[in-house]
């Protein structure tokens, strides 16, 4: 699969073969890069937003 999504409650994640992105309703998005960081210990939203942004484009298309 390219991708896949899920979710629980107010929690929404997509996660793709690089990258993990987590949308919570209640806290600030999470971004990850898998292969950098498997434990996902450095959340790189701030840092990556525009990649953040099409993520969560991405996941919001997807659970239309």
């Amino acid at each position: 699969r390219e991708e896949t999504i899920s979710q629980l409650d107010n929690c929404r994640a997509l996660r793709t073969r690089d990258y993990k992105f987590v949308y919570n309703q209640n806290d600030l998005p999470e971004l990850y890069d898998l292969r950098e960081d498997p434990d996902e210990l450095l959340n790189l939203a701030s840092r990556r937003p525009e990649l953040a942004t099409a993520m969560q484009r991405r996941l919001t298309r997807r659970l239309m």
